[in-house]
């Protein structure tokens, strides 16, 4: 679930990465089957892996809709990603959330809070 405590939409999320300091943390090993079919996103929006280095990068789910984008105050559900084995990249990694904001800031950045399935 994002929640947008900003004053402008929310247009991107990336899981693994941070804009701040440009680092991808997930690790992509070769012969693996799509990453991307272990992700999970709400209605309108789509989610890719996007390699940012050799051997790592970050997921990014994009509003396919600007209709669709997370509102100021507002919260959405239904981001997942379910990983085949405990990666640590995932809870150490950052998030990105990107606004649509020329005036407030363009993106937040923070740590991970996991979310472990029971």
């Amino acid at each position: 679930r994002i929640f947008n405590g900003s004053k402008a939409p929310i247009s991107k999320f990336a899981v693994g990465y941070d804009q701040d300091l440009r680092l991808a943390y997930i690790r992509r090993l070769p012969g693996r089957k799509a990453v991307e079919a272990s992700c999970r996103s709400p209605r309108g929006w789509t989610v890719k892996f996007v390699m940012a280095g050799e051997d790592r990068g970050f997921f990014e789910w994009i509003a396919t809709d600007p209709n669709r984008g997370i509102a100021p105050g507002r919260a959405l559900p239904g981001f997942s990603i379910l990983s085949d084995r405990p990666d640590g990249a995932y809870h150490r990694g950052h998030w990105t959330a990107y606004t649509s904001s020329d005036k407030d800031e363009s993106w937040f950045s923070g740590e991970a809070i996991p979310d472990p399935v029971r």
